[in-house]
């Protein structure tokens, strides 16, 4: 009897039948209950996750205990050195996350292989991430002036935060494809093993002067990918399906979570639950009168100013979101506030010329 069934034979995920044991799957049986059936899905999203040098230059302030807890919120900011917040160092950890952005994983554990192979060092792995940067140069025009910056970061705050891979690169798309890849900034997955569903995480990214600019923007258009304005939501699955990045899973098992992300009437795709990750990057005048203050107090100094601001920011994204009809409750919210946005794009923009 073989151990991998053909990807025909699977059966469909909304049968009633669990998927079929593959390194700790369970053979077919009947579901009295899928929340108890434990598919062993998970196994294979843990190692799609990248490690991410920018979590070193950011710091991340408590969520406040009166916020609602169904609330998910990420209260970022800079690491601070010397009394200042460290933009430099984060422009440059930045460019170290563009690899895993850019390139399939495919690519990246190809070159790996290949270096040790011929005991190269990081011959082919070096190469691989100069044509990384290069491909994230020809896709911004050599200008960080359209938001790629804030894709990048977002890309690898959903996956240290969210422990939600990325499965869909559309920086990768703009450069290999001539297809247009307007929608989410990404989209990544996780496998919820209470609900036994897939989570699709849809990324939206804003860099703004002010946060309700930032808020606004952004809200209006997850409102339009909710409400699939002009086949936007039906497109990003569709892209999704076509081009998703799930190398080590199995192919019956690829084949079963492509189910899931059917944008058209399978029972898979209606139980699939949907999520936003939004970041908000945004000049703070909570910096501002650092200048006067001592180097080892000023950290805490803009922590308290951060603080007083978290209950109206999501107060604000309530609202914002609500009169584009989603929930607060369906966001992952990262609020992230800078001394200056145009000083971080000129920097970002500085370091990818480098």
């Amino acid at each position: 009897m073989p151990l991998i069934h053909k990807v025909g034979d699977l059966p469909p995920l909304g049968s009633g039948l669990s998927i079929l044991k593959i390194n700790g799957f369970h053979s077919p049986s009947k579901m009295d209950d899928k929340n108890t059936v434990n598919s062993g899905m998970e196994q294979y999203f843990e190692p799609l996750l990248g490690n991410h040098i920018v979590q070193r230059r950011i710091r991340q302030l408590p969520k406040p205990s009166s916020v609602d807890p169904t609330v998910s919120a990420y209260f970022l900011y800079p690491a601070f050195e010397g009394g200042k917040p460290g933009v430099d160092a984060l422009v440059k950890a930045m460019k170290l996350e563009i690899p895993g952005f850019c390139m399939t994983r495919r690519e990246l554990a190809n070159a790996k292989a290949k270096d040790r192979e011929n005991g190269l060092s990081v011959f082919e792995t070096q190469m691989l991430i100069d044509a990384a940067r290069d491909m994230f140069v020809q896709a911004t025009g050599g200008r960080a002036n359209s938001g790629e910056g804030g894709e990048l970061l977002l890309f690898a705050f959903i996956e240290h935060f969210l422990q939600a891979p990325i499965i869909l690169s559309k920086m990768r798309l703009k450069t290999n494809t001539q297809m247009p890849v307007h929608g989410s900034d990404g989209v990544h997955a996780r496998w919820d093993k209470v609900s036994n569903n897939l989570v699709v995480i849809f990324g939206e990214s804003k860099v703004y002067a002010t946060l309700p600019d930032a808020l606004k923007s952004a809200a209006e258009s997850v409102g339009s990918f909710v409400a699939n304005a002009d086949g936007r939501k039906d497109y990003e699955l569709q892209l999704t399906t076509k081009h998703v990045d799930l190398d080590g899973f199995p192919e019956a098992c690829k084949d079963a979570l492509i189910q899931y992300l059917h944008p058209f009437a399978t029972e898979e795709g209606s139980r699939r639950e949907e999520r936003f990750a939004i970041l908000l990057a945004y000049t703070s005048n909570g910096y501002s009168q650092l200048d006067t203050v001592a180097m080892a107090k000023a950290e805490a100094v803009f922590q308290a100013d951060y603080n007083e601001k978290l209950a109206p920011a999501l107060k604000l994204a309530r609202k914002h979101l609500a009169n584009a009809g989603v929930a607060l409750e369906q966001v992952d919210l990262f609020i992230l506030p800078m001394p200056s946005v145009q000083e971080f794009r000129d920097k970002f923009e500085e370091v990818l010329r480098g």
